[in-house]
């Protein structure tokens, strides 16, 4: 992974790289929102074409953070990370002669300015529906290191001491 001067990633690692493992939290969903490479023109994407049409770029707050909102559709060269868990909607036609994504409505998505993560999804179907609603209350603070070790559980036949 490439860092540029301001810290941020400039470049991934390939997808066969298999020294990089993205976070995963019970679904891909959380690892695309946490890195929302599909939503960007990027080297996974094989294609000339873009893998979103953005539209109407604007800046806005989110919880009171500056971040990018645009509306975006999905073009049939949409590659996200698992086509079951998905930033945008639509499903993979695999049988079909030109294999591609089938997108279904476009959406609203936000990007944090400062992080680049994904914290809101609108899916603008005949009833909007809100996808995804993320809330950053920190970033860059320490944290006690007691959040990131696990308690060991008692068995039933533990002794106790």
């Amino acid at each position: 992974m490439s860092l540029g001067a301001n810290g941020l990633v400039t470049a991934l690692p390939a997808r066969s790289d298999v020294d990089y493992v993205a976070p995963f939290f019970t679904e891909y969903h959380w690892a695309a929102m946490l890195n929302p490479v599909e939503l960007a023109d990027s080297d996974r994407c094989a294609h000339p074409e873009l893998p979103v049409r953005p539209a109407e770029l604007t800046e806005v707050e989110h919880y009171g953070r500056p971040t990018w909102q645009a509306r975006v559709g999905p073009t049939r060269f949409y590659d996200p990370r698992c086509d079951c868990c998905a930033l945008l909607t639509g499903r993979f036609d695999y049988g079909s002669d030109e294999p591609g994504w089938v997108p279904e409505v476009e959406s609203v998505v936000r990007l944090d300015v400062g992080t680049g993560v994904c914290v809101w999804i609108r899916h603008l179907y005949d009833a909007p529906t809100v996808d995804l609603d993320l809330r950053i209350i920190a970033v860059d603070e320490p944290l006690d290191d007691a959040l990131f070790y696990s308690r060991r559980r008692r068995g039933l036949f533990s002794r106790r001491r």
